[in-house]
């Protein structure tokens, strides 16, 4: 099936959804910055489907949770330590009690340990109990978030 650009565009929308149509936009409009004359090419030739699973396995972003994606798009302020990606609110409670209630303390003591993975990892499972999933993510949303502010 292949479909010419506004027929692609309606297609796409519906395969992904309403919701998800904002991101997949954000991820068409880079592939159009980095590719120039190929578009032509892909938007004549390239069913939505391809189009869906190109972007999931292309885009750093998809693998992430929303909670994380909206923490990384601002400045930190004063939120709490809970709306760190990985941090519930049972982790989110034990790092309260502990003085982490911000996520800016978190953030503190990932930058003392340097940003390095396996020490912060050991030391979100050590102080909250975290398990390595919720610290990897923890790590990653804070790794992303100094990326895009630091």
């Amino acid at each position: 099936m292949s479909l010419k650009y506004p027929d692609f565009l309606d297609t796409f929308s519906q395969k992904i959804g309403k919701t998800d149509l904002a991101l997949a936009t954000l991820v068409l409009l880079n592939a159009i910055k980095r590719t120039g004359p190929l578009l032509d090419k892909l938007l004549t030739t390239a069913t939505p489907e391809h189009c869906i699973v190109h972007t999931i396995h292309t885009t750093k972003m998809s693998s992430t949770s929303q909670k994380h994606r909206n923490f990384v798009a601002e400045p930190m302020e004063e939120k709490e330590v809970t709306e760190l990606a990985g941090i519930g609110p049972v982790l989110g409670q034990r790092l309260s009690s502990k003085g982490f209630d911000k996520a800016y303390v978190v953030l503190g003591q990932f930058l003392v340990l340097k940003k390095n993975k396996e020490l912060f990892i050991d030391w979100l499972k050590d102080t909250a109990g975290a398990n390595v999933k919720q610290a990897g993510d923890c790590h990653q949303c804070l790794s992303d978030w100094c990326e895009e502010f630091l």
